[in-house]
């Protein structure tokens, strides 16, 4: 304990500029504590420490001293610069505390940081609030910036060290500060309890080995993309390494990002819907608290945002960079074969349904949505007449099945403008239900589903007879679907060949098709279709 310039000896410990002090237990040294009474220290520990951390009067610092360690060379430059006299005899008396009480330790951290080594025991020391972090996720770089560091033990995996960062983050709704945790676990290191530095899951940029310039411009660039992707809900078009979300058993438990379940690996390719808040409505929770900013930095926003897969029929992360726009097709309705009038009113409805206010309040929602029965034979092109109008509209199909009904999957799609395609209806609502079968198990739910979606739903069936009457009062639209005569046989024999790359044809369809007789057997349009690729595999193993 050493008293301040300005004492006479006399003061209580409040006086005193700092009061150091050594706790024992059973003659051994346990935690020691140092407390600076000083306003003239405290000023300057504030100028360099970050103001969020709140440094108070009296400040309490426990062994061993992270923020006097981590801002020592700080610390040194205000000494040095000072201009008052007591400012300077007040910082001189902490950098003689410094060096008496800690000059060893920091010396031999020192050397290990110079050789961009540390162990664990005293990872801490590489870890300073406010400076900036590398960070992979995915092979994709991350920047942060860092908060805190703190010691913990698990039962289950060891001591760990566990690294509190701040970045931007969107909500879907906001975007602003957010904070990621990274655990660091003993069993990483080497048996010499030693490991480099830039082999830690996230690390000092100082110690990352690359072209810091580009790299700041390459994540500026990505981040600007993230923030007008992660607010509201956007079709996509993906293609590349993606994680999709396995559930934990006990099902959505959020207390952190990662405890909703496994994120595992996968390829992805094809259209995704990116919507973050409608994650959190199926999770039932915050993935994390973000503070609204009004100018968030783009630098540190996420590599990834959240989706839905309509092929996985799951929640995803998606890497921003394998994001694109999707390129809708032009003309979708030349290759279906529907009268003029049915496919105008099928184009219209569809186009024209509009967005709900809050597609999760189904009393609100009650008989505002559409519901299209598309029936005819198996072939007919009822389904492609589904994915068309969706096409035309530009609006994602999601296929929908019994087990997706008692589900807030409906009520997502119809927050998007997706269109709902479930087929084979009769097989989910028949006339007459066994009341032990799984189609009776549905008949509520979609019944259910068809008054209060207010969104777009098609369904398809071969058998308009066997449905049930209460399913027909609540379609919005009906059309009938005839199996293919000659003259539109032909047309789908001349559409499905002319689709088949010139250096694989080796005939004139508008003469071929004709000259073999291709139309005296009675197919329908899957069939001819099917015909046309089983004829291409066989040709090239020619």
């Amino acid at each position: 304990r050493e008293e301040s310039p300005v004492g006479d000896g006399n003061e209580t410990t409040d006086e005193y500029a700092l009061v150091f002090e050594e706790g024992y237990a059973r003659n051994q040294a346990t935690r020691n504590t140092l407390t600076v009474n000083s306003r003239f220290i405290l000023q300057a520990l504030r100028a360099i420490v970050s103001s969020d951390t709140g440094l108070q009067e009296p400040l309490s610092l426990d062994s061993p001293f992270q923020l006097l360690h981590q801002h020592w060379e700080d610390i040194e430059e205000h000494h040095r610069l000072a201009t008052d006299d007591d400012a300077r005899a007040h910082l001189g008396l902490l950098m003689d505390f410094m060096n008496a009480e800690l000059g060893s330790e920091h010396k031999r951290i020192h050397a290990m940081v110079r050789k961009s080594q540390i162990n664990f025991k005293d990872l801490w020391h590489v870890f300073t609030p406010g400076e900036e972090l590398y960070y992979s996720h995915g092979n994709h770089p991350w920047l942060l910036r860092c908060a805190k560091i703190s010691y913990q033990e698990s039962s289950v995996g060891g001591p760990i060290y566990l690294v509190t960062a701040r970045n931007t983050d969107c909500s879907g709704d906001v975007a602003g500060d957010a904070e990621l945790q990274v655990a660091i676990k003993r069993s990483s290191f080497g048996r010499d309890d030693m490991i480099r530095i830039d082999e830690l899951p996230i690390y000092p940029l100082a110690f990352w080995v690359g072209e810091h310039v580009q790299l700041r411009k390459k994540l500026e660039d990505r981040g600007s993309t993230f923030l007008s992707v992660a607010q509201g809900a956007h079709f996509k078009y993906y293609s590349g390494a993606a994680e999709y979300l396995q559930p934990s058993p006990s099902g959505y438990l959020l207390s952190g990002p990662d405890s909703v379940g496994e994120w595992r690996p996968f390829t992805e390719i094809g259209r995704v819907i990116v919507d973050r808040s409608a994650f959190e409505v199926e999770i039932g929770a915050k993935i994390n608290h973000i503070k609204p900013t009004d100018a968030p930095d783009p630098v540190t926003c996420p590599p990834y945002v959240i989706g839905y897969s309509p092929r996985q029929k799951t929640w995803c992360r998606y890497f921003v960079d394998n994001l694109s726009e999707i390129e809708w097709k032009a003309d979708p309705w030349d290759s279906l074969l529907l009268q003029d009038r049915h496919k105008r009113a099928l184009k219209v409805l569809v186009e024209s349904q509009p967005l709900p206010e809050n597609p999760y309040d189904e009393e609100q929602q009650k008989g505002k949505g559409l519901v299209v029965l598309l029936h005819g034979p198996h072939g007919t092109g009822k389904t492609l007449a589904a994915e068309t109008a969706a096409e035309s509209a530009k609006k994602i199909i999601i296929p929908l099945t019994a087990a997706d009904l008692v589900t807030n999957l409906p009520r997502h799609a119809s927050k998007w403008g997706a269109v709902l395609l479930l087929e084979n209806a009769d097989a989910v609502l028949p006339s007459h239900p066994d009341s032990n079968s799984a189609a009776s198990a549905s008949v509520a739910p979609l019944l259910h589903l068809m008054e209060h979606l207010p969104g777009t739903l098609l369904l398809t069936t071969t058998h308009l007879s066997s449905l049930s009457p209460a399913l027909k009062s609540h379609v919005s639209l009906a059309l009938g679907f005839e199996a293919p005569g000659p003259e539109s046989r032909r047309h789908l024999w001349l559409l499905f060949l002319s689709a088949v790359p010139e250096a694989e044809l080796d005939m004139m369809p508008d003469k071929d098709v004709d000259r073999w007789h291709l139309m005296a057997e009675k197919l329908n349009g899957r069939e001819i279709a099917r015909t046309v690729q089983t004829a291409r595999t066989l040709a090239r193993a020619e």
